[in-house]
């Protein structure tokens, strides 16, 4: 693929997915299925997968993106059922997946079978975060779908360079989002000419699509009820999960272009390389379509339950009460005799607004000292903010959000 041809399809995807946030309909679908009818254009570009592009170029930028939404708090909190379905499924899958195509497909060796179920085993974490993120799914159910490790997003980090990495990564995530799922569904007319699909052949890939989307099912549910059945401990300590929410992690396995891109670098000389390349397809596209379209009306038929936002209201409220009044004592210690008292009352002012989550705001020309003071108590609450975010006082989720609040004031402090 060349400069060119990347370009033409960056900017064909990006106009799908204006379409797409338009209409309210969620943008990687639409593409995947704008790409399946426009693949057989007559003069169409070669847009046919690069392994090594996607792989080594496009992916670890996009996982890294969807790293940033994820809550390491989360994660440690979810660590077992993760285990599970990042380790015991994606086993359970390559094995039941496998016996199910050597069996439907005679022709192709058991070796290759399990190599079939090893490629579309794995869920494609960019797939689940860009989906589940425009149908609003919980956080504990995206936190599973996802369950990306995540480094502490260290808070002593420059502000400015938050500010300005949150901006960059939701630019880059746009586009390369956008990019992927439209070559996703480009693939289908080059699939189609190396494997020299057959009905038989294609029926037997529906087979293996079955497959997959059944053994997720299957592993879920014991997965989920019988620890809890077998340990007191897990029922003590994890809270017992909806069973809406277990059908919908369950349901949301949706493939993507790894699984694509790890299949066209196979050797070709490999037996069966092109029932592969077809079971892979149909597999990835599959599962995009029949879950990634089912998913908003299952939302709403199950009713699955969303995050509490009073819950989390009540947190935040509570660690921001907390954080003013170690940010006002700071004041307190760090003012002089010559701040004057206007100054000081100002500023524990501000620091009591945001206790009430009443929006703040930095009047033009902050004095020097005005600036010291301030800044001085931002950093304060920061500390605040942080120790209840690794107490498991709060989510991550809130953590970020008044973090980002913080380092709006302490860049408007701090202009120029």
């Amino acid at each position: 693929m060349q400069g060119v041809q990347i370009l033409l399809l960056l900017a064909g995807s990006l106009a799908v997915t204006a379409v797409a946030r338009r209409l309210d309909w969620p943008a990687p679908l639409l593409l995947v299925a704008v790409g399946l009818a426009v693949s057989f254009v007559p003069g169409m570009p070669d847009f046919r997968l690069e392994p090594e592009l996607v792989l080594v170029i496009v992916l670890p930028p996009l996982l890294y993106s969807s790293a940033l939404d994820s809550s390491y708090v989360n994660i440690r909190r979810n660590i077992r059922p993760i285990g599970l379905l990042a380790i015991g499924l994606v086993l359970a899958t390559t094995l039941g997946v496998g016996l199910v195509a050597h069996l439907a497909i005679p022709a192709l060796p058991l070796p290759a079978a399990l190599v079939l179920g090893a490629l579309v085993a794995p869920p494609d974490a960019v797939a689940a975060v860009a989906i589940g993120r425009k149908l609003g799914l919980p956080r504990r159910i995206m936190t599973l779908l996802t369950g990306l490790y995540l480094g502490h997003n260290a808070p002593r980090a420059g502000y400015a360079t938050r500010l300005q990495e949150t901006a960059v990564w939701r630019a880059v995530d746009l586009l390369l989002e956008s990019w992927v799922f439209g070559l996703i569904g480009l693939q289908l007319r080059f699939v189609l000419a190396d494997s020299g699909a057959t009905w038989p052949l294609f029926g037997s890939a529906l087979l293996v699509l079955l497959a997959a989307m059944v053994i997720r099912i299957v592993w879920v549910y014991p997965g989920t009820y019988l620890p809890r059945l077998l340990s007191p401990k897990i029922r003590a300590r994890e809270e017992f999960p909806t069973p809406q929410g277990v059908f919908i992690v369950a349901w949301t396995g949706m493939r993507g272009v790894v699984s694509l891109a790890a299949a066209s670098a196979l050797p070709l000389d490999m037996p069966g390389w092109d029932v592969i390349v077809l079971c892979t397809f149909v597999v990835t596209v599959g599962t995009l379509m029949v879950q990634g379209l089912s998913l908003p009306g299952l939302i709403r038929l199950l009713k699955v339950p969303s995050d509490d936002a009073s819950s989390d209201s009540e947190a935040e409220a509570r660690v921001k009460s907390d954080a003013a009044r170690a940010a006002i004592a700071r004041l307190e210690q760090a003012s002089d005799g010559n701040v004057p008292e206007r100054v000081i009352a100002r500023l524990r002012t501000m620091a009591e607004h945001r206790a009430d989550t009443v929006a703040q705001s930095v009047d033009e020309g902050p004095g020097t000292r005005w600036k010291r003071l301030r800044l001085s108590m931002l950093m304060t609450e920061r500390e605040v903010f942080l120790a209840a975010r690794d107490a498991r006082d709060i989510d991550d989720e809130l953590f970020h959000r008044v973090q980002r609040e913080l380092d709006l004031e302490e860049a408007a402090l701090t202009r120029e």
